[in-house]
Formats: C-alpha cells, structure tokens, sequence
C-alpha cells in the first residue's frame, strides 16, 4: 500500500505467474471467479479456479517471484 508502481509490478507479475502454471485459459477462469466473487471475499477464489488455498497460491507464487528475479540479476 502506498506504492502504486510496486502494487502495478506485483500484479502484472501475479498474471504472469498464473499463465505459467494454467495458461490462457487459467487466467480467464481466474479473472472470472474474481468478478463473480462477493465483493472482499477472494479467499474462496484460489480453491474455485485452482483448487489451492490462498496460503498455497502466495507460497508459489513466492517461489516463482524469487525464482524469476533470482535469474535476472
């Protein structure tokens, strides 16, 4: 919070991670059960796309984000 362009880096690099595990396809589906979703209720969005809890989503995609910086230095 507070940073716009960390939050815009973050983001962009949360949709490259769910199109490197799931593909195209895997986004859209995410995408949509994030609009169908009740308004702050994500939680129950990684089991429906997923079937992951968010626990488990934040861990790989920690790994993929340390992993992905690890080789560009």
């Amino acid at each position: 919070p507070g940073n716009p362009r960390l939050s815009h880096i973050l983001g962009h690099a949360a949709f490259d991670f769910i199109v490197s595990r799931t593909g195209k396809n895997g986004l859209r589906r995410f995408l949509l059960a994030v609009r169908q979703a009740p308004e702050g209720s994500l939680v129950s969005v990684y089991a429906t796309t997923f079937g992951i809890t968010a626990d488990e989503f934040d861990r790989g995609f920690e790994e993929y984000l340390r992993a992905r910086f690890r080789a560009q230095r």
